[in-house]
């Protein structure tokens, strides 16, 4: 059982992405939606889910990703949309307490969305997201790279003649940064799964694409103790609703196994991921299979996809899981619930 759940009710209704922890509690980014404005929102709580501080950021931004950067401050990924309607990547740095430092904008004369952001091990920034401004295709997946106080050191778009994006990426050694996304250019038909493998200077070393001749939907990936990789992913290759699908890769991009989970008859899909001290995977979404309404959706397998807990959370009204993290021996999990009327932000405490 959960150590605790619990919503916050801000204006509007959120759309939560993702989380990290800092030495005092949790931070999580995410967008608020009020009679049709987007406002990127950081919210901070200590580690009992006692709500902190909430700042609110300009009319038109989005909040996507989060990291703590070396010198303990934070920097978001997420885009902006100005008065004409563009829309562009926003890299915004704050203080440990949400106040801004600076704040940079990248993109061109089309809708560009960013999604994450890591820092380099050279102290600069890398994020990721999709452009229809640049690349071959009607959208690319498109990666900047900046140094530590943001200016541009080169951009790149990979993909193909289709429709390719970014989702999220890691650092995987001094070298190389791996790049999750999807693409409509490659693989097996439809939209798949799309990794790509680039040096710190951007150059692309190997690509590879997995799913099958239906749809897939890229969300989340993590480094596994051996070098290889962990991808928590929807698939709708194998029934017409979509399922959890967990796919284990070697270093090199090759799968070792791939699972499938939920029902035939009603809809999944991943959204976070963790690889856990424990040497476990987690797996985390949302399930139609436990009643009408939408649920947290949390596996747990080792590292032969053999699964050690399959659980649901949630009451009355729609929740949703969309990121994981452990924090001294517990899972927090962050997302969404409608059990207040609105789409509210929702934490979860469990123990591992």
């Amino acid at each position: 059982m959960p150590e605790f759940e619990k919503t916050f009710a801000l204006p509007g209704n959120q759309e939560v992405n993702r989380m990290i922890s800092v030495s005092d509690g949790i931070i999580i980014i995410g967008t608020s939606i009020n009679s049709g404005n987007n406002k990127a929102f950081l919210l901070k709580t200590d580690f009992s889910g006692n709500q902190q501080w909430l700042k609110e950021f300009e009319l038109g931004s989005e909040g996507f990703g989060l990291k703590l950067t070396n010198d303990n401050a934070l920097i978001l990924i997420g885009s902006f949309t100005d008065e004409t309607e563009n829309r562009d990547y926003q890299l915004t740095k704050t203080d440990i307490n949400g106040n801004i430092i600076w704040q940079k904008e990248f993109g061109g004369s089309n809708s560009d969305q960013a999604k994450d952001v890591i820092q380099l091990l050279d102290g600069g920034f890398m994020f990721i997201g999709t452009t229809n401004s640049f690349g071959a295709g009607a959208a690319s997946m498109y990666v900047v790279k900046t140094d530590a106080s943001g200016n541009e050191t080169w951009s790149r778009t990979f993909g193909g003649e289709g429709v390719d994006g970014g989702s999220e990426l890691t650092q995987v050694n001094n070298l190389e940064v791996m790049l999750l996304g999807f693409t409509s250019s490659f693989g097996s038909g439809d939209r798949d799964i799309y990794l790509q493998s680039v040096s710190v200077d951007g150059d692309s070393l190997w690509s590879s694409a997995y799913g099958g001749a239906g749809y897939e939907e890229s969300q989340a990936f993590a480094q596994t103790s051996d070098g290889g990789f962990v991808m928590s992913n929807h698939t709708a290759s194998e029934e017409p609703n979509h399922s959890v699908m967990a796919t284990r890769l070697d270093a090199g991009g090759i799968t070792i196994w791939e699972k499938e989970f939920g029902t035939p008859t009603a809809h999944e899909g991943g959204e976070g991921m963790l690889a856990d001290s424990e040497g476990n995977y987690v797996f985390l979404g949302r399930t139609n299979s436990f009643g009408n309404a939408e649920q947290a959706y949390f596996i747990k397998t080792n590292t032969d996809g053999d699964v050690l807990a399959e659980l649901n959370f949630g009451g009355e009204g729609n929740q949703t899981g969309t990121d994981i993290i452990e924090v001294d021996n517990a899972y927090f999990i962050a997302g969404r619930s409608t059990l207040a009327g609105d789409t509210d932000v929702l934490l979860i405490k469990r123990p591992m």
